[in-house]
């Protein structure tokens, strides 16, 4: 294909991704505005560059993703594409009447630099354990996201953080707590490798010196979330009056072996805490795909006989693209979880099947591990409620009980999850994993049943699975059962303006919203549905389009 014309399947692919289906877009019928083919075929790439740029504002400056993609879907990045091919295949001269293919290209493309890298995500899991000078705020946590840009001018972040007090930053300026000590002073980015303190790099926040307070303030949103922790978003640019510039860093970023650790590290400052309350070096984390698990739970996996014959259970999972998070949902049959939910009433007289502890272990099948990450844990409350951020327990109408939430690097467990993000990645379909899940009762206290975890999705299930997005994890994934895919209200309540992606639908599944409305919907391919939502998020279904229209408008 010649290069106008690969420029012209761009442009027309990216007005049809911003504006909609447009089905008559081909050569001979165009509604682009202002652009005819010949336009494209005949001008010189100086012209074709600007004609991206000014049609990139009508597209509201990239802010349409694509399935698949962080990045923002405007034309300067699909003509860098172009320009990348054009550059890479030297391909042969066109015939462009008042252009040609030696036709300069504008001096705002470099053709061997950094605007034709792809983009490099990383992340940070924040720590007390990890700051040089002890902490004095134990229960203080957070974790991030990041994102440097194709040009490596920009690097986009998200932060959250918990037990730390952000209040005099958020709506009226009052403090969360009584207690000082937690109250937030710094929020800075440093320069060293981990175990080291180094220079200040970049300032969010500054309250001890104002001349560097607020070095992000064309970008910076602080968000107090309806769990209690505060999300700081923003965008680290080389125009920022940054006190080391990002660009210092880009060739850290790029060069970074996946999962090594890059010289730059978060450091949140307080009252209580001068020197540091929690720190989390940068990661390189390469995008991967979700990875789906799946667990049986019998009483014959237990190692120690059980003594509550009558109980069994069902688990599906998923470990999310950038390995810090795993969302699960465990349904148990037959043993009575009465005390943690409603008003506390126990389901049966019998207190031999009352639950005690809901744990995940860490062992091979037909040996027993160390406790890993605990749900629930009556015997030893120093551990009990580990996911008390996001553990939701359901009782169903058929008497089972349903446990769902996230097992995410930032929670405190005993075993951290990047420990076996490898061994999730790495095991063949249906392969066991060195994880299992335990449920322990007042008749069973070393369990009562078991489930090994494996590499693979559960299918024919017949259980109606509740599937309830997060703000890490963006993929809802169904089974051949009945599926509830859920947006939580706080998720579309918030300001960020996420894009939730569901796949493994049926007609006979369901979808809540909740209070959030739809604007819009438009057909993107074959098996490709894009939902606008009043909230400002984006919900795409990825299958068969017929389906997801009737989940999506209960038709």
């Amino acid at each position: 294909m010649h290069l106008a014309e690969k420029i012209w399947s761009k442009l027309t692919d990216a007005f049809d991704m911003g504006y909609g289906d447009i089905a008559d877009i081909n050569y001979g019928s165009i509604s682009l505005p202002n652009v005819t083919k010949d336009y494209v075929l005949y001008s010189p790439i100086e012209k074709l560059y600007a004609l991206a740029i000014d049609f990139l504002d009508d597209l509201e400056e990239g802010t349409e993703v694509v399935p698949g993609q962080d990045e923002p879907f405007g034309l300067t990045s699909v003509l860098r594409e172009v320009f990348q091919d054009r550059a890479f295949d030297e391909m042969e001269a066109l015939d462009l009447s008042e252009g040609s293919e030696d036709s300069a290209v504008p001096s705002e493309i470099d053709m061997s630099g950094n605007l034709l890298q792809p983009p490099v995500r990383a992340a940070a899991v924040l720590t007390t354990d990890q700051e040089v000078t002890p902490s004095n705020n134990p229960n203080a946590r957070g974790t991030s996201v990041l994102q440097l840009n194709q040009a490596g001018d920009a690097l986009s972040y998200q932060l959250t953080v918990f037990g730390l007090d952000f209040g005099q930053f958020i709506g009226n300026s009052a403090a969360f707590t009584s207690d000082t000590s937690d109250d937030v002073t710094k929020v800075h980015i440093h320069n060293a490798i981990r175990g080291e303190n180094g220079p200040l790099a970049f300032a969010l926040i500054d309250l001890s010196d104002l001349s560097v307070n607020d070095q992000d303030q064309d970008d910076l949103q602080i968000t107090h979330n309806l769990d209690g922790s505060v999300t700081l978003t923003g965008r680290w640019e080389t125009t920022d009056p940054a006190v080391i510039s990002l660009s210092e860093f880009v060739n850290d970023f790029r060069t970074a072996e996946s999962g090594a650790d890059i010289p730059l590290y978060w450091n949140i400052h307080t009252e209580g805490s001068p020197d540091g309350a929690i720190r989390g070096q940068f990661e390189e984390r390469e995008l991967q795909l979700p990875v789906p698990l799946s667990s049986e739970l019998t009483t014959d996996q237990e190692v120690t006989p059980s003594n509550n014959p009558d109980t069994s259970g069902t688990s599906t999972l998923l470990l999310n693209q950038a390995g810090d998070a795993i969302s699960y949902q465990l349904t148990v049959f037959g043993l009575d979880f009465g005390q943690f939910i409603g008003d506390g009433t126990a389901f049966t007289a019998d207190t031999s099947d009352d639950v005690t502890k809901v744990h995940i272990h860490n062992a091979v099948r037909g040996e027993n591990g160390p406790l890993a990450f605990a749900l629930i844990d009556l015997g030893d409350l120093s551990v009990n409620d580990q996911d008390q951020d996001d553990l939701q327990i359901t009782h169903n109408l058929d008497g089972s009980v349903t446990l769902q939430g996230v097992w995410e690097t930032s929670d405190p467990a005993l075993i951290p999850l990047n420990t076996f993000v490898n061994d999730i990645r790495e095991a063949g379909t249906g392969e066991d994993l060195p994880l299992y899940w335990n449920v322990h009762t007042e008749g069973s206290p070393d369990g009562a049943i078991r489930g090994q975890w494996q590499s693979d999705a559960l299918t024919g299930n017949p259980l109606p699975n509740i599937l309830t997005a997060t703000a890490t994890n963006n993929l809802l994934q169904g089974s051949d059962g009945l599926d509830h895919f859920v947006l939580a209200e706080h998720l579309v309540q918030d300001d960020l303006h996420q894009h939730f992606y569901i796949t493994n639908f049926g007609a006979s599944d369901q979808f809540y919203l909740g209070s959030v409305d739809i604007i819009s919907s438009h057909v993107l391919s074959d098996d490709s549905l894009r939902v606008n939502l009043s909230s400002g998020d984006t919900l795409t279904l990825i299958g068969d389009v017929g389906n997801a229209l009737s989940l999506i408008y209960g038709t």
